[in-house]
């Protein structure tokens, strides 16, 4: 598996999410709903990197992770911090210090990391969808790779049989 980790976000991203923090109450959870016609067509710099729907679609996943979503339960309300520009921690060295325990637990036989887009890499386009905080997995298979060998103390018992059919 590669591992595409991003340090930075694009330049348009980061004009999106300072626009965002701009217009957010932190006393009601909520970003004025002003700031998505601020966003789609008065923005020049924005309107120079021309990604057309995909500004109003990050700048709206961006809302909702902010002040939650009601449609959506399952996205937890991050409050300001869902406008951060870059991770409290080294993302990175997190990774490399866990790729061991990545490979064991996914069935693995390598993980490579890539976060220098100056360095070539093989899935560049991937690397591209990175952001900080949510690196980018490319999958692939190669007839080189084994699955590792994984240990335990105990052994791992066989999957339950399936209970017979009614007839």
């Amino acid at each position: 598996m590669s591992l595409y980790v991003a340090k930075a976000f694009p330049r348009w991203k980061e004009i999106v999410l300072e626009l965002l923090r701009a217009h957010y109450d932190a006393s009601t959870n909520t970003v004025d709903e002003k700031v998505m016609k601020e966003i789609i067509p008065k923005h020049d710099e924005l309107n120079s990197f021309n990604k057309g729907k995909q500004v109003p679609q990050f700048a709206a996943m961006v809302r909702a992770e902010a002040q939650g979503d009601p449609k959506n339960p399952e996205i937890v309300p991050k409050g300001a911090a869902a406008f951060a520009l870059s991770m409290p921690f080294d993302e990175l060295a997190v990774l490399a210090e866990n790729t061991a325990y990545l490979c064991a637990s996914v069935g693995l036989s390598a993980v490579h990391l890539f976060a220098d887009p100056s360095q070539p890499m093989p899935q560049p386009d991937t690397f591209a969808m990175a952001v900080p905080g949510k690196p980018t997995a490319f999958f692939f298979f190669s007839s080189e790779t084994t699955r590792p060998e994984v240990s335990s103390a105990a052994p791992i018992p066989p999957p339950p049989e399936a209970p017979p059919a009614a007839a």
